[in-house]
């Protein structure tokens, strides 16, 4: 997103994109793509609001856009469900930012949750004491992604595949290899979007304070469903455009990305308990990532000593579980540093 945003905005830049990782290799392209504020810790609520709100109405442009079929972008319905009372009370603070956000009664929401036949053997219903309902976005990351890329090379960036980066000197070797002949150390910024390794390309030793939150997904085949279901925070349901995401797991400090089979039963189970129709629905993949947490959003510029001299940095990572919610808006960010960077 803060490539292309750069490059669409600055169309005189020179702008690489480099990554070792691409495409089915990342987190991001497995992921629910869900816009909604989650995991991040001690962000304040202010920044989070102006990188949601930003991206809310991006996600709307390509929802609705011609060729919005490419994006993998649309519109659905929200249904947050809790198990303890009072706690949709107060709302959260981003509930302006969807133009129909509501909080239901008890009785309500209980009525939300469809009666279609018992829930699997050994389960049972989740208690339902309240619950919101929005309109939001999901972007389905297996097109969005493409797409992005495709755009990013229309709008004249370079992408630059497999191409490892390890630490601050090899981040400045990289950009000016990017740059070519011609170009200058005082004419180069760095956006530090790395993700669960973006604490590694800091200054002054690197950012200890990144850390995993282990996430693991199945994918089924489930056409009825047609709407975002949340059970307090641990248990979705996320439509795509053809299959439907089920988590989830939040485990901290786990460095494991591999499949585990006790957590796919579990999501497997909880799911189906709190939407019975999903019961004996064929199982695509089941799939395991790392979300990039850390105690707030890091959306910071720095100037780095190297051997190679200064190197200017934007960091933009430690979005927790927000990537999709935030990203365009952090983006907007990104380049108001690059422009304090630059500045004469």
């Amino acid at each position: 997103m803060s490539a292309l945003r750069i490059a669409t905005q600055w169309p005189d830049a020179k702008v690489a994109l480099v990554s070792d990782r691409w495409g089915e290799d990342t987190t991001s392209y497995h992921s629910g793509g869900f816009w909604e504020p989650y995991t991040l810790a001690d962000t304040p609520d202010d920044l989070v609001n102006r990188w949601a709100g930003d991206a809310y109405k991006h996600l709307e442009h390509l929802a609705y856009a011609e060729d919005a079929a490419r994006t993998g972008v649309f519109a659905i319905g929200v249904r947050q469900l809790w198990s303890a009372p009072g706690r949709d009370t107060p709302p959260p603070t981003w509930c302006n930012i969807p133009p129909d956000f509501r909080v239901l009664s008890a009785d309500e929401a209980r009525r939300l949750r469809p009666e279609r036949g018992p829930s699997p053997p050994g389960t049972r219903a989740p208690p339902i004491a309240g619950a919101y309902t929005f309109s939001s976005y999901v972007a389905d990351m297996s097109r969005l992604m493409p797409f992005l890329e495709r755009t990013c090379e229309a709008a004249g960036v370079s992408l630059h595949r497999g191409v490892a980066v390890r630490d601050c000197d090899d981040m400045q070797r990289v950009a000016l290899e990017c740059v070519g002949e011609g170009g200058r150390g005082d004419d180069v910024v760095v956006v530090n979007c790395a993700g669960i390794r973006g604490g590694s390309l800091a200054g002054n030793g690197g950012d200890r304070t990144v850390y995993p939150v282990r996430g693991q997904v199945v994918r089924v085949q489930a056409p009825q469903v047609k709407h975002v279901w949340f059970h307090d925070e641990e248990t979705y349901i996320i439509p795509q455009v053809d299959s439907v995401v089920l988590g989830g797991s939040r485990q901290v400090g786990d460095w494991e990305e591999g499949n585990r089979e006790e957590d796919v039963r579990a999501i497997r189970e909880k799911c189906e308990a709190l939407l019975p129709v999903l019961r004996g629905a064929p199982e695509v993949r089941a799939w395991a990532g790392l979300r990039p947490a850390r105690p707030s959003v890091r959306v910071e510029r720095e100037v780095i000593e190297t051997d190679r001299g200064a190197l200017r940095v934007v960091h933009n990572y430690g979005h927790g579980g927000a990537g999709v919610t935030l990203a365009w808006g952090c983006a907007g960010d990104v380049m108001r540093h690059i422009s304090a960077l630059l500045a004469p």
